[in-house]
């Protein structure tokens, strides 16, 4: 009986580390199985756009679309948004910080320093 234990106990100390490598490696190649399948769909969804870009008719639609292309003898026209009021200069609380001290350009700089890391303080 204590024979029959040992040796049950030995097979599993020998046996132990090479099972739990053989399930460190399924995961490993599990995971690897799915980096794999993502790479594929990513290529083919180059694929379809590499085609898309073969078709003059998109790179037309493109071109208009993004680079505001227009062909000859027609006109072009853009919107500005008349809703929209015009943005005023805002103070830069940094930079009147450090321009308004009376420091020398190290405290000068320190001054921008501590605003800059707060700049809610020096504005209130």
């Amino acid at each position: 009986m204590i024979g029959a234990l040992t040796v049950a106990l030995m097979l599993l100390l020998l046996l132990g580390p090479t099972l739990k490598t053989y399930v460190d490696q399924r995961g490993e190649i599990a995971a690897l199985q799915e980096h794999v399948a993502k790479q594929r769909a990513d290529v083919a969804a180059m694929e379809k756009e590499k085609a898309l870009w073969s078709d003059p008719a998109y790179v037309e639609q493109q071109a208009r679309q993004r680079l505001k292309f227009v062909k000859v003898g027609e006109k072009a026209y853009s919107l500005i948004d008349a809703d929209a009021v015009p943005t005023s200069k805002a103070a830069d609380p940094v930079l009147d910080a450090a321009t308004a001290s009376t420091h020398p350009w190290y405290g000068q700089l320190w001054e921008s320093v501590k605003t800059s890391d707060n700049p809610q303080r020096s504005a209130g």
